[in-house]
């Protein structure tokens, strides 16, 4: 988002399928499919393949949401020469119902680990905050008992799967936008989304403490301000804690792309095989 907003949420490096319909830069109705590459409780990052200016309002609709929601472009965040644009977009109507994410869990302290979880009763899904243990008790059964509000209960949550639809359907008195998902091709590994702290050593000696995005079998995503290149090898200590040292794990470098308003990387990468 530009720099003159004071961000109000946190952010997820989460990609989602959207549709979007409006008129471009110059005018001409158009209806896209398009990404969403960052996300937050009141907007997010899109990428689309049209030229839009500031101050302009897109209807996008994506997998969770049951209409269309108007949100208006605060920025544009990749230059106006590249193939498909980047937008930050600020949500006008209720980007909760619209993301699919009903808790964004605050602390008045820093959390070891925030994730992308859902009540297993009621389905909520909220980006919560957990302790070490509580991301230990998620590996090693599953789930983790936390509060619900909306079940006012203590109840078992679980990591939550973005599950993408074919087709969204809207109601004769509701603006609708169709939303195919022709290329989505699901990802070989299940991906989770949680931001534990992750330590990074480079083949040139440097090392720094940073997060991790999100996580799978083959590889996992992190936040980085250092420069990494693709197919780089470095070694990983994930989960860091500093008060239990574990042994480095060989990964390697599959992508970058510049993170949201920071001035970060996100990193992509790999496991390596055990030789």
């Amino acid at each position: 988002m530009i720099p003159t907003h004071k961000r109000r949420s946190d952010r997820l490096n989460l990609t989602v399928p959207v549709a979007a319909e409006g008129l471009d830069a110059r005018g001409r109705p158009f209806k896209d499919d398009a990404q969403a590459l960052v996300i937050n409780r009141f907007g997010g990052r899109i990428r689309l393949a049209r030229r839009l200016r500031p101050g302009q309002q897109v209807l996008l609709v994506g997998p969770h949401a049951r209409w269309p929601a108007v949100f208006e472009v605060v920025e544009m965040a990749t230059p106006p020469s590249a193939e498909q644009a980047e937008y930050g977009v600020a949500c006008l109507d209720r980007a909760e119902d619209f993301w699919g994410i009903r808790v964004w869990g605050k602390t008045e302290t820093p959390a070891d680990a925030k994730a992308l979880l859902e009540c297993q009763l009621c389905r909520t899904v909220g980006f919560v905050p957990l302790s070490l243990s509580q991301v230990e008790g998620l590996r090693g059964l599953g789930f983790v008992a936390l509060p619900c509000e909306r079940c006012k209960a203590t109840t078992p949550w679980s990591y939550w799967e973005l599950n993408v639809p074919v087709r969204t359907e809207g109601r004769e008195d509701k603006p609708t936008v169709a939303l195919h998902i022709d290329n989505f091709t699901p990802r070989r590994h299940r991906r989770v989304y949680v931001q534990l702290p992750l330590k990074v050593f480079s083949e040139k000696g440097g090392e720094e403490i940073t997060r991790s995005e999100n996580v799978s079998r083959g590889g996992l995503g992190f936040s980085s301000c250092c420069c990494y290149h693709l197919g780089e090898q470095v070694a990983v200590r994930f989960p860091y804690d500093p008060s239990h040292e574990i042994p480095g794990t060989r990964v390697r470098i599959v992508h970058g792309r510049p993170a949201e308003g920071n001035g970060n990387t996100v990193y992509g990468l790999v496991f390596e095989p055990r030789k």
